[in-house]
This record gives structure tokens, sequence and C-alpha cells, in this order.
């Protein structure tokens, strides 16, 4: 007996970018956050403590302890996301939100700065990208072209049964 299966587990090639695009936002800020929060921790940059002067935090430990525990994060999923799982995009999500609660920290206790505002572009691509692949997969006929819905007459796969 000859059953007709469908393929639902591929993605549309938009979305596998979309993917792709969102790890690579991950990686590079988990990289960057990950170094960066050691160089903190280690007292190797060449940040005056006056700067931390009226906040929370009387050194650089705590800074440099969130961004390398946000930054392993990131690179999880960095690493995970070509996997496609539900789990990645969601955390990948969160941890952009993340991110830009430690970006608006540095900017109100330390003041702008041109790396910050790259930083704060990528993780913003990080929120959108995860918003939209999270909206995307809620959808019915997600991972078709809009209007390209897959129904019964759509590219069967045939599997013998044994």
């Amino acid at each position: 007996m000859t059953t007709i299966h469908h393929d639902h587990t591929r993605s549309h090639p938009r979305d596998r970018r979309l993917y792709d695009l969102l790890a690579y936002c991950c990686g590079f800020w988990g990289i960057s956050a990950v170094l960066g929060g050691i160089a903190l921790i280690a007292g190797m940059l060449p940040i005056p403590d006056s700067l931390l002067d009226g906040s929370p935090f009387p050194t650089y430990t705590i800074p440099g302890l969130a961004l390398v525990l946000v930054g392993a994060g990131s690179l999880l999923c960095g690493v995970a996301l070509p996997q496609r799982k539900r789990w990645t995009v969601l955390a990948a999500g969160a941890l952009g939100v993340a991110q830009t609660i430690f970006l608006g920290v540095e900017l109100v206790v330390i003041g702008f700065s041109w790396l910050l505002a790259i930083y704060s572009i990528v993780t913003l691509m990080t929120i959108a990208l995860a918003a939209r692949l999270i909206v995307h997969a809620a959808q019915p006929d997600a991972g078709h072209p809009a209007g390209m819905a897959q129904t019964h007459d759509a590219a069967p796969v045939a599997k013998r049964d044994a």
C-alpha cells in the first residue's frame, strides 16, 4: 500500500535566510559580549571607574558578569538556530530584550558611544528577526510563500509502507 506524505518540515528559503541572519546577530553579540565581559571583569579595558560614579555598580564586575551570561546565551542560540527549533527563536528574542535592557542601562550610566549605537542596531535586528520568525511560524501556512498554501494536490512525496 502506498501512503502520501507531505513534507511540512522544510521551510521557505526566505525563512532559512532569516534564521541564518538571526544566528549571525546572536553570534556577533555573543562573541563580543563574552570577550568584553571577561575584559571588564579582568580590568583589561582602559575604562575609568569614575564613569560608574552615581551608578549602582562600584566596579565593572557585575556588568561584566551580566555581559558574559547574556553573551553565552547568545552564542548558544547562534549555534542552535541552524537547527530551526522554535525554542531557539524564542530564546534569541528574549536575549535581544535582555541586551536592550543592558544597553539602556549602559546608556544611562556611561552615556552614548558609537559602539553602543552599533550594538543597539544589532540588538534591534535580533528582536525584529525573532519576532518575524515567531509570527510567521504561528501562521497556518508557515514555511510556504504567501498565497501558496500547501494543499493535498501540492508536491506529494510518496513513501511505501512495508
